[in-house]
């Protein structure tokens, strides 16, 4: 059932000589998950402005300064998927959570990390940073904007890392 679940999605393809393999994405199927999650993660964030506690934005912060304080690409990609994770939390709804949840299979298959470009941890730190501050404000309209922003800015990386000039 599992098998034929990610063979419905697109995230593994059966052949008959090879057996199963990854799904290999082409640059408009990068672009599209990327245009997809801007508008995703903007809706948390907006979200998150409305409904988030201080225990929420405190969170957020000390998964931000994690962040920061990190040097390997890995170990900030696996505290930037917390910190999203966080403003997804603090949007609460469990819809939004799920669709995020589902594209997160999609955007696993992608190679690597954009945190290995050289100056994107710190380009994405000062992004956060930008966001927590909205989402604290309580300005939904900015908070979605910049986190919009965000992605798009993830997204020009990783076209860039994949495809060369993006």
């Amino acid at each position: 059932e599992a098998i034929r679940r990610l063979a419905a999605e697109g995230l593994i393809e059966m052949g008959a000589a090879r057996g199963m393999a990854i799904t290999t994405l082409d640059r408009q199927q990068v672009r599209e998950l990327y245009d997809l999650r801007a508008s995703l993660e903007g809706t948390a964030a907006g979200m998150a402005a409305q409904h988030s506690s201080g225990a929420d934005i405190a969170s957020m912060r000390d998964l931000m300064e994690a962040g920061r304080a990190a040097s390997e690409p890995a170990q900030i990609a696996a505290l930037n998927l917390r910190f999203h994770q966080a403003i997804r939390d603090a949007a609460r709804n469990r819809y939004l959570d799920q669709a995020l949840a589902q594209l997160s299979d999609s955007l696993a298959l992608l190679p690597g990390t954009t945190f290995e470009v050289p100056g994107r941890s710190e380009e994405a730190h000062a992004e956060h940073a930008a966001m927590i501050d909205a989402i604290e404000a309580r300005d939904s309209a900015a908070a979605e904007s910049l986190a919009r922003r965000h992605i798009a800015h993830s997204g020009r990386t990783r076209l860039r890392m994949m495809f060369g000039a993006a």
